[in-house]
């Protein structure tokens, strides 16, 4: 237990997610902070692109109170009985045998990204891999996400009543379509921020741009672009492989054509 005492407020939700993200560690979840970007426009329509820092205090406490109301709200489901939105994820063919947490590589995180198996949307509990969570349910943002909203309707309904607003049929009939709507909308999100990252190129497309190689493709290598956050297929040459950081320059930009050609020099 966490004492609060004279304590600020701050100070005990901090200790409070630290100790739950080592408890969810020690339960075989992936302790991974994913980078972030994101694209501002100023009042002139000039765009900057902005790393969040995914060791930031702030972001770790509110992704970690995030995670222990899904995980709360998914057990109490599977232990009640109750139908809910459960979100799973098998575990990876060949779980990582190297620490996670803390790391920042880019090539070793798209790596490990793409061993992993995608999360599934089900009405049935299951584990969550990642999250190393025994059943899982996201409850957090029920204005800007459909499922979330759902779930609200279902655990209230049942707490005040002892019956859900919706049978295991029904939520499957209230959801059904959501998994595609949300993948539509990330895939809309990652176009967006790319059209964004070539105007800002546009605007100046005599910068050295810093990249990292993450995978190879034949006789290209797809490079991870640092400080935008976008990967490119580029040709690269002197025997340049995974892992290693390269230095490449605008060759072609166009945002109306969604065209990005990089050089290596």
């Amino acid at each position: 237990a966490i004492a609060l005492g004279t304590r600020p407020m701050w100070d005990v939700l901090r200790e409070a997610a630290a100790r739950m993200r080592l408890r969810r560690g020690n339960g075989g979840g992936l302790l991974v902070r994913q980078v972030e970007w994101k694209c501002v426009l100023d009042s002139s329509g000039a765009v900057t692109v902005k790393k969040l820092d995914p060791f930031s205090a702030a972001r770790e406490t509110v992704s970690e109170l995030m995670i222990a109301s899904g995980i709360l709200s998914g057990e109490y489901c599977e232990s009640e009985g109750l139908p809910a939105v459960f979100r799973t994820q098998a575990p990876p063919d060949e779980p990582p045998d190297y620490p996670v947490d803390g790391l920042t590589d880019a090539s070793e995180l798209y790596e490990l990204f793409r061993t992993m198996k995608r999360a599934e949307m089900s009405t049935r509990p299951g584990s969550h891999y990642m999250l190393g969570a025994r059943a899982y349910t996201q409850v957090s943002s029920p204005l800007r996400r459909f499922c979330d909203l759902v779930m609200h309707h279902q655990l209230k309904a049942y707490l005040r009543t002892g019956t859900p607003a919706w049978t295991e049929r029904a939520l499957r009939a209230e959801i059904s379509g959501v998994e595609t709507s949300v993948r539509t909308r990330l895939k809309v999100e990652r176009e967006r921020h790319r059209l964004r990252v070539l105007e800002l190129l546009e605007s100046d497309p005599n910068q050295a741009i810093r990249g990292q190689v993450v995978r190879r493709l034949g006789k290209r290598h797809l490079v991870a672009i640092l400080d935008l956050g976008i990967r490119e297929a580029c040709s690269l040459h002197g025997g340049v492989e995974v892992g290693d950081f390269v230095t490449l320059h605008v060759e072609t930009v166009s945002s109306r054509q969604n065209q990005l050609q990089l050089v290596h020099r």
